[in-house]
């Protein structure tokens, strides 16, 4: 079940604190904005985020991530 504070706490996270979660495995990446998109049938929570991307002709990159709330030690988790 999601619950209210699972909601409050996947639902609401900006830019940097999104960055912040997945530099535990991703520690180059970096992003630059960010949008809630919604929740996923699984019960992710997916935000779409703007990423530099020097391969890219205009040097920016898009993405999805998906972030969920680790029930074992309550800690939040984002990957692709």
């Amino acid at each position: 079940m999601i619950t209210a504070e699972k909601i409050i706490k996947c639902a609401n996270l900006n830019s940097m604190q999104l960055e912040k979660l997945l530099r535990k495995n991703y520690p180059d990446d970096m992003v630059l904005a960010s949008k809630f998109v919604g929740i996923t049938n699984s019960g992710d929570f997916c935000y779409t985020i703007q990423f530099k991307d020097d391969d890219s002709k205009t040097g920016l990159g898009l993405s999805k991530i998906f972030v969920n709330l680790n029930d074992t030690s309550d800690e939040l988790v984002a990957d692709y």
